[in-house]
């Protein structure tokens, strides 16, 4: 009975990516004219209405827009500095924002998060003041120094502004509340973050088997590409991509045990700040968005060539980059042979 469960509860999941696609109005607010500015509009599984308070100079800052992927309820939610979100699930359900906001947005729920930073090279600090938010952000990332030696950083902190009960708001990768994830992506090859009530991943449990081979590197339009082969391993390959033009690729493993509701599985995502994400589960599927879409299953077809960002001539450059790196990698290598063989 508990594995007919289980499985039943494995087929939602499933279904979360492939949820019917609705039109939804998307709006910024125009600082200058203090008016809403309207462009086309854009399709998702859920639409959205915000507002964010700014203090200096006061002003409130409204976007409306799409959103793909599923949220624990409808209706307009404050996180702990007051901001708030509204989602709905029909059709340009977020034209009219008083409609939406009928009723008061429900307060999402506070939790006390020890805060921490440990940088791995000094002592920690004896005493930091807690902090208040809804959900609680762990973060552990290796980087090397000067002199090869590898060391890990660590900080513990509240959620942001920026955050509410749906994805976490940090780059590069989304995924849902309550879940550890593992990443591995260009710039950085060993990152662990968690983003729910845990305090730490001590108790996350990430999948170690069946785990696929995937590109990992960045590409920003406002930096100089600097191509290096990098490849990973991890539960999905995943392709992220913000609105400013920077596009990641890697690998992201999940313990989302905690979170049976809202699972990140193959399929598309889009986040209310305008991050889109694509994940996919087999080996080098996320080479570019071609390859990463044909490897969907058929019911997701509805989300091919979705995006409106226009990044899918950056993975040319790319690829291009990681074959002239393979290349050149192969050629030096060729030589440390043959002066080898000349030594003896």
């Amino acid at each position: 009975m508990l594995i007919l469960v289980r499985l039943a509860l494995g087929s939602l999941v499933l279904c979360n990516s492939a949820f019917a696609l609705i039109r939804c109005r998307k709006c910024e607010y125009d600082f200058e004219t203090d008016t809403e500015s309207c462009g086309e509009d854009c399709s998702g599984t859920l639409c959205f209405y915000s507002e964010y308070y700014y203090v200096q100079p006061e002003r409130l800052f409204t976007r409306k827009g799409c959103i793909s992927g599923t949220a624990p309820s409808m209706g307009c939610r404050s996180n702990q500095d007051g901001q708030v979100l509204c989602l709905c699930d029909t059709t340009y359900c977020n034209r009219d924002e008083h409609v939406l906001k009928s009723t008061q947005p429900t307060p999402l729920n506070l939790q006390v998060c020890k805060r921490e930073l440990n940088n791995g090279l000094e002592k920690p600090s004896r005493w930091v003041n807690p902090c208040a938010g809804n959900f609680c952000v762990f973060k552990r990332t290796r980087y090397a120094l000067e002199n090869g030696t590898k060391i890990y950083a660590q900080a513990k902190d509240c959620t942001t502004s920026s955050d509410f009960d749906l994805f976490q708001s940090q780059l590069p990768f989304l995924f849902y509340p309550n879940t550890c994830a593992k990443l591995e992506y260009g710039g950085q090859p060993d990152e662990t973050l968690c983003y729910g009530t845990m305090a730490d991943d001590r108790e996350a449990v990430f999948p170690a088997e069946n785990l696929v081979e995937c590109h990992a590197d960045f590409l920003s339009r406002h930096l100089p590409y600097i191509p290096v082969m990098k490849l990973c391993r991890g539960q999905y390959c995943v392709i992220s991509a913000s609105p400013q033009g920077d596009v990641y690729r890697g690998c992201m493993t999940l313990d989302q045990t905690k979170n049976e509701a809202q699972n990140i599985v193959p399929g598309y995502y889009q986040s209310y700040n305008g991050v889109e994400q694509w994940v996919c589960a087999t080996s080098s599927c996320n080479y570019d968005l071609q390859k990463m879409e044909e490897s969907w299953p058929e019911e997701m077809a509805q989300y091919k060539n979705i995006s409106k960002l226009r990044i899918s001539g950056l993975f040319e450059e790319l690829n291009t980059g990681s074959s002239s790196t393979t290349s050149w990698l192969c050629a030096v290598s060729l030589l440390i042979a043959g002066l080898l063989l000349l030594i003896y």
